[in-house]
């Protein structure tokens, strides 16, 4: 079962799936990512046809979609199944996040 929040899908202890859809979703340990993108075409409206420069026109919005999982083994499956179903429509990844330190430092003369 995946809990909602925030309009995002968390992670489960259990390591299962989790769609990332802010930075602060991201695990912050090792863990095993599929990112995959997808584009969806928006028609334009009607006055976009027939008066150019007014209006709403078509567009292409593409989306990148970062799946994260912390249990290798289920990471291992998922890229299986899109091996299977999108082969060349996906990277795959071992994520090893840096820690980042920020020191400030202070003269007085």
């Amino acid at each position: 079962m995946l809990i909602a929040a925030y309009g995002a899908i968390r992670l489960k202890q259990d390591g299962t799936l989790m769609y990332i859809h802010n930075l602060r979703d991201i695990p912050r340990t090792k863990h095993w990512a599929i990112i995959t993108t997808s584009s969806h075409y928006i028609p334009g409206d009607e006055r976009s046809r027939t008066n150019p420069g007014h209006g709403y026109p078509a567009s292409t919005v593409t989306s990148i979609e970062y799946q994260a999982f912390t249990d290798q083994a289920k990471w291992k499956n998922a890229v299986q199944r899109m091996s299977n179903s999108k082969p060349g429509g996906f990277v795959a990844l071992k994520v090893v996040p840096a820690k980042i330190t920020v020191t400030t430092s202070v003269e007085v003369e």
